[in-house]
């Protein structure tokens, strides 16, 4: 889905954007668009899929960090305040 050429997937990502980083997905991750849908408030997509690492999903969020939002899977949650911890750090 995001680059990573696994056969089993073993992560689950379920994230809420709006559409300027859903084009950005659909435009680089051209097999993620059967998986995006409207969200119920207007302006707003969902994609939740099966995913080899967080890396390329957590990279959205430091690219568009006030217009998408984790849901659901705490493991992907924990990762991203990880991620976000380490970048305010300065690693």
């Amino acid at each position: 889905m995001f680059g990573f050429a696994l056969t089993k997937p073993d992560k689950k990502i379920h994230i809420n954007m709006a559409l300027a980083p859903m084009l950005y997905v659909r435009r680089l991750y051209p097999m993620a668009r059967p998986f995006i849908k409207e969200a119920g408030e207007a302006g707003r997509y969902e994609i939740q899929v099966p995913v080899g690492s967080y890396l390329v999903p957590a990279g959205l969020f430091r690219l568009f960090p006030h217009q998408i939002k984790a849901l659901g899977d705490p493991g992907f949650s924990r990762y991203l305040k990880r991620d976000q911890s380490q970048r305010n750090d300065g690693v």
